[in-house]
């Protein structure tokens, strides 16, 4: 009895954990070369950038728990951002989900390209990655349609009644500190400075903007050049630096940045006619705490089918 989980994001990282701490036998399969999705961190010689998930808020008594004590392993940390306390990784955001990966057998770089209703995998090449007795899919609604159309069409209507905003992101090293930051102009949203986070002391002077929903869907597939050049004025407005301040300027596109109509149940969906479950933040609301609960939902859901019991967050911090 094994489980392949797709997607090695929060949401399928703390379902491996979960799983894995039951008993249960567990792969996770992951396309990208890092752990944790937008919980990731771009590094440069200027220093590292949190170019996803600037931080998380988590408005559970539990996980919020949970979370203390992550921090005492040193793996995170509150962070005050727009005046609101948030979590965010000690280091990197992606510190968090190299911890949470530390247990799992993660096969990255594998791209998942279909997916049987008998729980085989296929890559991009027609090549069996493997027979499982359950699929996990934690991938954005749209991919995990695609991946599971013909394994799982009892599930696409609801897949697909999930909708997105994208965001585009601009990363920047500068050689000094602003004298003085003004106020956000658009198309930018949010503009952080990654500098002040916690672990970050021997980094560069690094900044992280994020453009408007609206703009980035407006501007969804033009070119990485022309976006680097708006959000870049519009950057040095606001730190009244120029092109001879900057180490390092570089954008990047979050097609499934933001959850805008999520799906309303159980925080999990399950196909009736096949042994293949999806979850996700898009299945309870948006964002990092609901995929952690979506991640919890699934895994009950799944150990079910095994006869074995969840194990509770207590084999998280571990």
């Amino acid at each position: 009895m094994s489980t392949a989980i797709i997607g090695a994001g929060p949401c399928g990282l703390v379902a491996g954990r979960l799983l894995q701490a039951a008993g249960e036998p567990v792969v996770l399969f992951d396309k990208g070369r890092g752990f944790g999705g937008r919980m990731a961190t771009r590094r440069h010689a200027s220093g590292c950038f949190d170019h996803g998930v600037p931080g998380f808020r988590m408005n559970d008594a539990g996980w919020n728990a949970t979370l203390a004590r992550w921090h005492q392993c040193d793996v995170c940390a509150p962070v005050e951002l727009g005046g609101i306390q948030h979590w965010t990784g000690v280091g990197g955001m992606s510190a968090i989900g190299r911890w949470l990966a530390r247990p799992l057998e993660v096969r990255r770089a594998t791209h998942v390209a279909a997916v049987s209703s008998e729980g085989e995998l296929w890559d991009a090449q027609h090549q069996s990655l493997g027979h499982f007795d359950r699929v996990v899919i934690t991938a954005p609604a749209p991919q995990a349609a695609e991946l599971a159309d013909r394994a799982a069409p009892d599930c696409i209507a609801s897949l697909r009644q999930v909708h997105y905003a994208p965001c585009w992101t601009l990363m920047v090293g500068l050689r000094r500190p602003p004298k003085a930051v003004g106020a956000v102009p658009q198309p930018l949203a949010q503009v952080i400075r990654e500098t002040t986070k916690p672990g970050r002391g021997h980094t560069g002077e690094c900044w992280v903007a994020h453009a408007d929903s609206a703009w980035s869907t407006a501007h969804l597939e033009a070119s990485a050049d022309w976006v680097q050049s708006i959000l870049w004025d519009a950057f040095q407005g606001i730190v009244g630096m120029g092109h001879r301040d900057a180490m390092h300027v570089a954008t990047h596109r979050w097609r499934y940045a933001r959850v805008t109509r999520p799906l309303e149940g159980p925080g999990y969906l399950a196909s009736p006619q096949a042994p293949i479950f999806f979850a996700g933040d898009y299945c309870l609301g948006d964002g990092v705490e609901c995929a952690f609960r979506s991640a919890e939902a699934v895994a009950a859901a799944v150990l079910t089918t095994t006869g074995r019991f969840p194990q509770g967050d207590t084999a998280i911090p571990k």
